[in-house]
């Protein structure tokens, strides 16, 4: 027997011992998810659900402490309507939410990519001093259809999603 075939067949023999191991012994997958690595600091991500008809064109979901300046966080599962806005508002030292998107609209619709985006808005800027609670809304603008995915009024490590809009801007209020 030639030392190449002798080779050989041990290669054909690790290969398959290793095969074998592979079943018998699962790994983790290293797939990313999206979703498992959004969670922010200080909470979880929050499930939302914006239905919008021709009536009842403005949605929102439950308000969230906002820990620090960074983006909002939103994972899109499905967006089924031609057009509608996303919005962070933020509660002011009255107790009232008011819109703190600085001007620069996040829009969404059917063509929108679904995954992981952020939203830039200016909740943290402009009422850290009140407890700053972040609160997602959506506009449906008239338009009947759905938008809903999770949220989280953090986004950690925001340098790896792409902005749903603009940079806001902070003199719009002065």
């Amino acid at each position: 027997m030639s030392r190449m075939n002798v080779m050989g067949r041990v290669f054909v023999l690790m290969c398959l011992v290793v095969g074998c191991f592979a079943v018998a012994f699962p790994t983790a997958s290293y797939a990313i998810d999206q979703r498992a690595i959004s969670q922010p600091r200080g909470h979880a991500d929050n499930p939302f659900y914006f239905y919008f008809d021709l009536m009842d064109v403005t949605e929102e979901d439950q308000p969230q402490s906002k820990e620090d300046n960074s983006s909002a966080y939103v994972y899109l599962d499905h967006v089924y309507i031609d057009e509608a806005w996303l919005y962070v508002d933020g509660r002011n030292q009255y107790g009232e939410y008011v819109n703190c998107m600085g001007g620069a609209n996040a829009v969404v619709n059917r063509g929108t990519r679904l995954g992981a985006w952020r939203i830039r808005q200016l909740v943290y800027e402009r009422f850290s001093d009140y407890g700053a609670m972040a609160l997602l809304t959506g506009w449906g603008q008239g338009n009947p259809g759905t938008v809903d995915g999770v949220w989280s009024s953090d986004c950690y490590m925001e340098q790896n999603y792409e902005p749903l809009n603009g940079y806001p801007n902070p003199n719009i209020w002065d």
